[in-house]
């Protein structure tokens, strides 16, 4: 449906109508369309609220209808600006690349609650858009952070936000897991692995998400198992290895850590109460 009106073009107040638009699609539809509206109009979301009746361009009103048909699709928020916020940044995103979730800040911060400063080598894992290596990076000076990951757009995409929020700070490797680092070599690593059953009936509202970031094996322990058994070789005695994992998947993670011959292995809940963050240390 066209924004316009018998008088002319749309105020912001009518364009703010469009939330219903998106109610099957999200829990926060308002929240949404006053992000995409503030975006195409290049000002934040108070400004919406003072400026409720002022009219908008023809080419504003473009982008957001457009921004809002493909929010409608399911199109994840941050792939439609291209933007999302985590820890202290606004990173960049785009398709082909795991949208970062509030959730893995509390990897950053149960790391940073038991690690000082000190030098150490860091790793994040399949690091995607290059959160948790940033957030590291800007807290930890003196860490020396590499971001790894098997995906060519991920990889790119992470350069590009590593640029911007933490410049000559974190080096960028294509690699699969951790074939390619020498054992007992890593102080530290940090990684949010996919870990989605194959057959979850979630992947469905998930499906604009590269399927490889989030699924792996019928299930959703795969990649887990090779991250157990790669920190078991990679770390230095006494290092340490911290991933995320499923919301049911925690005395099942505990079970392959211990297994791997990893130590004081301790479990943290994310935010909503949820098991999420795995913490373990190599003897």
């Amino acid at each position: 449906m066209a924004l316009h009106t018998e008088s002319g073009n749309a105020t912001v107040r009518d364009a703010l109508a469009h939330a219903r638009r998106l109610e099957s699609v999200s829990d926060s539809a308002l929240l949404d369309t006053e992000l995409l509206l503030a975006h195409a109009l290049g000002v934040n979301r108070s400004w919406l609220i003072a400026h409720a009746h002022d009219r908008i361009g023809e080419q504003v009103l473009a982008e957001f209808e457009t921004m809002i048909a493909r929010r409608s699709t399911g199109e994840p928020l941050a792939y439609v600006i291209g933007k999302r916020g985590f820890w202290d940044v606004e990173l960049d995103v785009e398709p082909g690349v795991l949208v970062p979730r509030p959730e893995t800040e509390c990897l950053v911060e149960a790391l940073l609650s038991r690690l000082d400063n000190s030098p150490r080598c860091v790793i994040d894992v399949a690091t995607g858009s290059g959160a948790i290596a940033i957030a590291l990076a800007r807290e930890r000076s003196e860490w020396k952070l590499v971001a790894t990951d098997l995906s060519a757009d991920a990889l790119r995409m992470a350069a590009r936000n590593v640029r911007i929020w933490a410049p000559d700070r974190v080096a960028i490797a294509r690699m699969s897991w951790l074939a390619a680092i020498p054992a007992s070599s890593i102080d530290v690593l940090a990684c949010n692995p996919p870990y989605i059953r194959e057959n979850d009936p979630h992947l469905a509202a998930l499906s604009h998400e590269p399927v490889m970031a989030l699924a792996s094996g019928t299930d959703g322990l795969d990649a887990i198992n090779a991250m157990a058994v790669d920190a078991s070789r990679c770390l230095v005695p006494g290092g340490t290895l911290a991933l995320e994992h499923g919301y049911d998947q925690r005395d099942a993670v505990i079970a392959i850590l211990a297994r791997a011959g990893l130590a004081d292995i301790d479990t943290l809940d994310d935010l909503s109460g949820t098991p999420r963050i795995a913490i373990a240390r190599k003897k």
